[in-house]
């Protein structure tokens, strides 16, 4: 089921009253301290403002100190134990901070419902809840200094005494979180917290009944290359493979999910660029070993470290990991599938056909999948796609789904013809700006919205999509550990098919989705990028890999991750194209600018020349204007840095200068870019004018003897 935007504008009397109870609860601590919560705009007023529907929500200035949660053991509130807390405290201010005490606290009052949640998860950070945990023993004091741009590790451990004397006890999704104080470098302490970091922690009986739930993990993000086809960036694909980066914690995070099923969506063109990696990162093959590059910007990165290790330890475990699990192909290289419907139509079907064959060479098992990152798709886009792929789209695009409407009534699923699509709550996920999202702060937000609903005897699918640049942090392993809970029913998307699907003539699609999609230009940068390689693909013998790396190469630059910056991925786009062209300039044709024919038709020679270190086969086209007719060789094999002289033959069917234009091509006709303009001049007109002549002549000795005759006849008459 999906909460329609109408339900977080109503009045939400019960977050009211926790919001006064928990700000009740912390008036002494505040009068004693002189600290002020800080307002919030919406949270404490009758009506809700609908959350903007982006990843991140304004929030007030950035607090000194930036910490984090990264584990919490348990998931939910136990019936019995301590609750333990690790996390990280980094100083990202210019001044140090001494004697760093981390506070832990816990609301009071439970959260019952799903607005409730949404509007705590949305609001600002700053606002007070519950009372902080101050009896010795029970928050970190460990942190003698930090000093500016340093990191450092803190870890709580709160006694089932304490935690329960903070806590009314009812079911429901309470506040947890932790506080950080310190004192400047003259020993004086600010009246606020000057860090805070905070999550959900639910209380729900083990007889509530399971929500069936869906974790969707995307591997997804740009790739970019330089000229010669090598990755760019190579320093942060590093950090991405090493132990804590993004990449490496998303395969830990699925391998950590044990027995519970988990549904990939996976970019192929990230495992292409992984294996690129894994084999040292090496530029175009045209055949030649050991081929050095041209441009002044590859010769700078020729040193770059490459991590073969990483590269393909991580290939190793997601392959292993996607045999395991359920895999969701994506178009290659993340095509933004609605402005390659008004721009290219032909994209899709090519994204569609690399993306399986990647697959299939790695033998993994994959379900054709459309996810936009936004969860929204125009209708013209949507007819594009074949109606047996797995759609995931955001409620909003239900219709009307701004207007008010019952939780009860919103569907699972929507159908548009033939076209089924599963639905998430776009704004499940947002957090204010400043508020880090993690693994742990994920996991323990979809607890809560599990947790209302099953409080609620709502068993209708939930469906959690990760956010597209989604990093789990160092807490990726527990994610599933903690998600294994009695009223969690984790499946594979596939087997989440439950609740009410609706069925629509239309999906909506904002105006602001149209102004994000990329433009015509980034399509023609594209294909040009895609024919230039599909030409030089053609000529050389020894190699056939380029036609599709070049195609890979230039999905990924119509890509989704590249709207916030489509210009960038045009000028890429465009110099991979300048470094196949220049390759093809280098096979020419040279030809005498002017042939004098002694007949009707005659040879000519004309030199190609190869400047590639590969073999070329190509082929000689003849543009001509008028009756002319050049003849060529069907194909023209020159070897690797040599020249060919080539007879052609010419046949006019008219006296005069006719001009020739010779273009070098491929087999299918595409030119190199090498061309000769030429003038041919025909003396004589060939056999049809010497059968006219001919029967001239016939005629004139037939006259002669008439004449003849004519004349001995009228000499006898007179």
């Amino acid at each position: 089921m999906i909460r329609p935007l109408a339900a977080l504008r109503t009045p939400v009397v019960p977050v009211l009253a926790v919001a006064f109870a928990s700000a009740a609860l912390v008036i002494p601590t505040a009068i004693a301290t002189g600290a002020v919560a800080a307002p919030v705009s919406g949270a404490v007023s009758g009506t809700v403002t609908a959350p903007a529907r982006v990843g991140t929500t304004s929030a007030a200035e950035a607090d000194p100190l930036s910490v984090t949660i990264d584990s919490m053991t348990p998931s939910v509130i136990p019936r019995k134990g301590p609750i333990r807390l690790t996390g990280s405290v980094t100083n990202t201010s210019d001044d140090p901070w001494l004697d760093v005490k981390i506070y832990p606290r816990l609301s009071f009052s439970p959260f019952t419902t799903s607005a409730e949640v949404d509007l705590a998860a949305e609001s600002d950070p700053r606002l007070p809840f519950g009372d902080r945990i101050t009896t010795e023993g029970h928050f970190d004091e460990s942190i003698a200094s930090l000093d500016p741009g340093e990191t450092r590790a803190w870890s709580i451990r709160v006694p089932r005494e304490v935690w329960a004397a903070k806590i009314s006890g009812a079911e429901g999704i309470y506040q947890i979180g932790v506080q950080a104080l310190a004192a400047n470098t003259d020993g004086e302490r600010p009246d606020n917290a000057i860090g805070r970091a905070r999550t959900f922690i639910p209380l729900v009986d083990v007889r509530r009944p399971e929500v069936p739930t869906s974790i969707v993990v995307p591997i997804r993000g740009p790739v970019e290359r330089h000229s010669d086809g090598r990755l760019a960036e190579v320093d942060e694909w590093a950090t991405a493979l090493g132990p804590n980066g993004r990449l490496a914690q998303l395969a830990s995070m699925v391998d950590g999910s044990d027995t519970l099923p988990v549904t990939w969506a996976i970019d192929p063109a990230i495992v292409t660029a992984v294996e690129q990696l894994a084999d040292g990162n090496p530029p175009r093959d045209l055949g030649v070993p050991d081929e050095e590059a041209d441009a002044t910007e590859d010769e700078e990165t020729v040193d770059e470290e490459v991590p073969t290790g990483a590269a393909q330890a991580w290939l190793d475990d997601v392959t292993a990991l996607a045999d395991a699990h359920e895999v969701l192909a994506l178009p290659y290289g993340d095509l933004d599938v609605a402005a390659a419907s008004a721009n290219d139509g032909l994209l899709y079907g090519l994204s569609r056909k690399l993306s399986s064959d990647v697959f299939k060479r790695l033998k993994v098992s994959a379900t054709p999948a459309v996810a936009p990152p936004s969860g929204l798709l125009p209708g013209a886009a949507i007819d594009g796609i074949d109606p047996g792929t797995t759609m995931l789209m955001s409620d909003e695009a239900v219709p009307g789904a701004a207007d008010d409407e019952e939780e009860s009534d919103q569907p699972s699923r929507l159908q548009l013809g033939d076209h089924q699509m599963s639905l998430y709550d776009a704004t499940m996920l947002n957090v204010p700006a400043g508020d880090v999202q993690n693994a742990l702060t994920v996991r323990q937000r979809t607890l809560a919205e599990a947790a209302v609903r099953s409080l609620a005897d709502d068993t209708d699918p939930l469906l959690v999509n990760l956010p597209t640049d989604f990093d789990p942090g160092t807490s990726a392993s527990d994610f599933f550990a903690g998600l294994d809970r009695p009223f969690v029913d984790v499946r594979r998307l596939s087997t989440n098919t439950g609740g009410r699907t609706r069925e629509v003539k239309q999906v909506d699609y904002p105006r602001r989705q149209e102004q994000r999609e990329l433009g015509s230009a980034s399509f023609t940068s594209a294909r040009e990028l895609m024919e230039a390689g599909a030409t030089l693909d053609d000529i050389l013998a020894d190699t056939d890999g380029i036609e599709r790396q070049t195609a890979e190469e230039a999905l990924t630059y119509t890509s989704y991750m590249v709207r916030d910056d489509q210009f960038a991925a045009e000028q890429l786009a465009d110099g991979a194209t300048s470094w196949l062209e220049s390759r093809l300039r280098q096979v020419t044709i040279e030809a005498p600018s002017f042939v004098i024919l002694s007949a009707a038709n005659g040879p000519f020679a004309v030199k190609i020349t190869n400047g590639l270190e590969v073999p070329v086969t190509l082929s000689i086209k003849a543009h001509t204007q008028d009756n002319l007719e050049i003849r060529a060789p069907g194909t023209i094999e020159i070897g690797a840095k040599t020249s060919r002289t080539i007879q052609l033959d010419a046949t006019a069917s008219s006296i005069g200068v006719h001009p020739v234009d010779l273009v070098a091509t491929d087999s299918q006709g595409r030119p190199l870019g090498s061309s000769e303009e030429m003038s041919v001049r025909s003396n004589s007109v060939g056999k049809v004018i010497w059968v006219i002549l001919g029967v001239g002549v016939g005629i004139l000795f037939l006259a002669i003897p008439v004449r003849l005759i004519r004349r001995y006849r009228k000499s006898r008459a007179a």
